[in-house]
């Protein structure tokens, strides 16, 4: 059970961080449910998104350079 309450805890961390534009953070808290959960589609999909837009967020700093 204890593990259920983290994983929760981290996804909505994870859901409530992109939300707010925190990408990186996002991506890290989606890892760490990941962790707890590997099989788990929902962090899959999280993780793709989340680098994806910090990937996208890096690219966009370096044009503007």
């Amino acid at each position: 059970a204890p593990q259920v309450a983290d994983f929760v805890l981290q996804i909505n961390r994870a859901e409530r961080q992109s939300e707010e534009g925190h990408h990186a953070g996002a991506l890290t808290a989606y890892l760490a449910a990941q962790d707890i959960y590997p099989v788990s589609r929902l962090c899959r999909e999280g993780i793709e998104r989340e680098a994806d837009a910090v990937i996208n967020i890096i690219r966009r700093d370096i044009v503007a350079e």
